[in-house]
């Protein structure tokens, strides 16, 4: 097996990032940081009636993998 694809798959996650973004509005939200190395996520949740989830995304920055 190749072992440069998982690179290529790292690089691309990290150029088009999947569900990247905020929503508003949020049922919930949620943001934590690392002091060590700066990192900081953020994620936006949305459910429906019955509390099941229905829209995703994230936001933040940091160091690639």
């Amino acid at each position: 097996m190749d072992k440069n694809i998982y690179r290529e798959q790292i690089i691309d996650l990290y150029e088009r990032p999947l569900n990247y973004g905020t929503l508003d509005p949020a049922d919930f939200s949620h943001e934590e940081d690392n002091p060590l190395c700066g990192d900081v996520i953020r994620i936006d949740v949305c459910l429906d009636a019955e509390n099941r989830v229905t829209a995703v995304a994230w936001s933040g920055n940091g160091c690639a993998i």
